[in-house]
């Protein structure tokens, strides 16, 4: 973990032994079984890596650095080689990014970018097919994560962690292909879960009801590994907390749920299993995801009580999904540079990439990879490549759009591309 260090000066000060005697005591009190294996200075602050190692390994450290270094130089020896690693755990695990945490992400970024990523990440990006030289913050959290994340969920997740810590390519590359396989497979398995899913509610997709307010689903040839991610695809659809049940072993079932704001799923699932003794076995999480445990007899009233407990939190108007927005862009500031350097930044939870809406003439439009929609839209003179994701029926032929500008990339040449985040039909 990284332990930050209230440090006496902000300015840059020469880094001696006495001032490692003393991180290290300072670690001592905070976690006397560890050592740090890394001091990390940004700013007049002084961070450590608390591993261990213990002592030899801060001297080590101190051996690297020259007598008079200053805390900037320190972050430069240092500083890089726990951001790649720290950049792939956030951006993969969707931790929140604040100030601290963008700048290791950042400096992540750049380690990638310059052709110094760990052999276990560079595999990731060449079986995705993707250009490390050109990595961005979502690459890890929409291209890798998705890959490692793929063998805990089918497998077994020690397949990622060893491809994550591989010291060579010749070590890294199979896992990384057998992450990518994993991943496929998984992503079949979804789309068949998800479809299912979504037969069994067809009459609440056609005439959704405030009257219902959450969703409990059940087959029992559903796979426990992929339970959270249908659950979080009908939270997005229907806007309801979404729990997803898959058959255990000894008469049990497990299973995963997403929540929508103002309902905190945890605490949720807390009032159910006070409400019911007996209903749930155990269960964890926070706001917005959670995992349980209950008899298969006992999910009916699982349901019931569930549904119960989001009626006396949630109104109709939680109920009804609000997309906010940066609001729109002038003529003229729609532009490929615009898009370019938002797409260098680092976004992600707590600081989330900035949303235009506008209205949009639809000029054409056409279906890729059977489920998407890439089309062209007009505004004012301005013409606009464009792609929605997951949707690939007719769309009217002016529409309200939410859109975040980005950069296609294809067959070496880089373009202006809109990808539609939310949409409704324009007046």
């Amino acid at each position: 973990m990284l332990v930050r260090l209230l440090y006496a000066s902000r300015a840059a000060q020469v880094v001696t032994q006495a001032t490692i005697d003393s991180i290290m005591q300072q670690s001592r009190e905070h976690n006397p079984a560890h050592g740090i294996t890394g001091i990390l200075c940004y700013g007049g602050d002084v961070y450590m890596q608390v591993l261990e190692g213990g002592r030899a390994a801060v001297n080590a450290l101190y051996n690297r650095i020259v007598a008079d270094a200053r805390h900037e130089q320190v972050m430069l020896l240092h500083y890089e080689e726990v951001a790649e690693r720290r950049f792939a755990g956030w951006t993969m695990g969707h931790v929140r990014l604040d100030r601290t945490n963008r700048i290791l992400v950042a400096q992540g970024l750049r380690r990638i970018r310059a052709g110094r990523a760990h052999p276990g990440v560079a595999a990731l990006f060449a079986v995705a097919s993707r250009d490390a030289a050109r990595a961005r913050a979502t690459d890890l959290g929409f291209v890798a994560g998705p890959r490692v994340n793929a063998a805990g969920r089918l497998a077994d997740m020690a397949i990622g962690i060893r491809c994550l810590l591989a010291e060579t390519a010749a070590e890294a590359a199979p896992l990384a292909a057998e992450l990518d396989r994993l991943n496929r497979e998984r992503r079949e398995v979804e789309a068949a879960m998800q479809e299912e899913a979504l037969a069994d509610l067809a009459g609440f997709a056609d005439a959704p009801s405030a009257d219902q307010c959450t969703l409990c689903l059940f087959r029992p040839d559903w796979h426990q590994g992929v339970v959270g991610i249908v659950a979080s695809r009908l939270k997005d659809r229907f806007h309801r907390p979404a729990v997803v049940f898959a058959r255990a072993a000894d008469g049990e079932l497990r299973g995963s749920g997403r929540s929508i704001r103002g309902f905190h799923l945890r605490d949720a699932l807390d009032l159910v299993a006070k409400r019911a003794p007996g209903t749930i076995t155990r269960f964890g999480g926070h706001a917005f995801a959670a995992g349980l445990t209950l008899p298969e007899a006992a999910l009916p009233a699982f349901r019931d009580a569930f549904e119960a407990a989001a009626r006396e939190h949630l109104t109709p108007a939680d109920l009804t999904a609000a997309c906010e927005t940066d609001g729109t862009l002038v003529p003229g500031e729609l532009t490929f540079d615009l898009a370019q350097s938002l797409q260098e930044r680092v976004w992600g939870q707590g600081l989330p990439a900035p949303v235009f809406d506008d209205v949009f003439a639809v000029r054409g439009s056409r279906i890729v990879g059977g489920r998407h929609t890439k089309m062209t839209l007009e505004r004012g003179g301005e013409r606009f490549e464009a792609i929605l994701f997951g949707h690939a029926d007719p769309l009217p032929g002016r529409i309200r759009a939410a859109y975040r500008p980005g950069v296609n990339e294809w067959q070496g040449s880089s373009s202006l591309e809109l990808t539609i985040e939310h949409w409704l039909p324009a007046d």
